[in-house]
């Protein structure tokens, strides 16, 4: 189902794993208050299905036919997870494959503006060689992760909070954090954590003309921006002006690293997604700069 032009399209990475059912209640929250759509992505990874060994099997039971009754399962589990979006416009994509290849697949041929995803790693030692899902999709995909940690919660009312250092990178999460605070309907906070004789960024016509130029047409004027700074660790101060502020969500960037190290989204981001208490936007190296879109009717 492709999205309308005017309307962004989130795409929910949905597993009936523990934290499934908070990625999902984010993605439709998330969708709402954009006013987009949701395209709820499973892929099946057929290597992944347990098959007992062949003298636990009943005598007419193939792995043919598990693996059959696991994909079957797994189609059930997507309509299930459709029934559960609301009023929200959404699509549902079945595919097969190893999930995270998949899915990267998936956000740029349907130009997702979004993917919304939960930390569910696989087995530790594929853990500690590759990551969870969420950390691919973080390193690889073409556009932001939103990733919703263990006990994320989705009632704050407060703004949308970005870490901002004035590097390349933390524009480009900026730059998106503005476009999804302005669809939202909320302030923007960019907190820059300084070090010790460090000079602090300074908030000048230039980053304005960034973040504005990164919102639709009509939203622009909308948005309110503040700029604070603080001293000491940027995850411990991240933390602090989110839950000081009722923030609604965090967002950083996250520098490109190699394929196993990026597996930990780099040192801010990963620690971030488990302080938060709220869903974490996360801008990775390939995320593309958010190009304006005709303001929604």
């Amino acid at each position: 189902m492709p999205a309308p032009p005017d309307r962004p399209t989130l795409l929910c990475a949905y597993d009936e794993t523990p934290g499934g059912g908070e990625v999902l209640a984010a993605a439709r929250w998330l969708a709402e208050g954009v006013g987009g759509c949701v395209l709820l992505a499973h892929v099946f990874d057929p290597m992944a299905v347990h098959v007992p060994s062949a003298a636990d099997l009943p005598d007419d039971t193939t792995t043919e036919d598990l693996i059959e009754e696991a994909r079957l399962e797994a189609r059930a589990m997507l309509a299930r997870a459709g029934r559960l979006v609301g009023d929200v416009e959404y699509g549902e994509l079945f595919a097969e494959g190893d999930p995270s290849r998949v899915l990267v697949d998936l956000v740029a041929e349907h130009d997702a503006d979004l993917v919304v995803a939960g930390t569910a790693a696989r087995a530790p030692l594929e853990r500690i060689l590759h990551g969870s899902v969420a950390a691919d999709l973080v390193h690889r995909a073409i556009c932001p992760v939103v990733v919703v940690g263990p006990g994320a919660r989705l009632d704050h009312d407060g703004p949308v909070v970005a870490g901002y250092d004035g590097s390349p990178h933390s524009l480009r999460a900026a730059r998106h954090a503005a476009r999804l605070a302005a669809r939202l309907g909320r302030e923007l906070v960019l907190l820059h954590v300084v070090a010790p004789g460090e000079e602090p960024v300074e908030a000048d016509a230039r980053l304005a003309a960034e973040l504005h130029a990164a919102i639709e047409p009509g939203l622009s004027r909308a948005l309110e921006v503040t700029v604070t700074v603080e001293l000491g660790d940027p995850v411990d101060q991240l933390v602090l002006e989110a839950r000081d502020r009722d923030a609604a969500l965090v967002v950083v960037g996250s520098r490109g690293r190699g394929a196993v190290s990026a597996a930990i989204l780099g040192s801010v981001s990963a620690g971030m997604v488990r302080a938060a208490e709220r869903p974490v936007m996360i801008a990775g190296p390939h995320s593309e700069d958010p190009a304006p879109r005709p303001a929604a009717a």
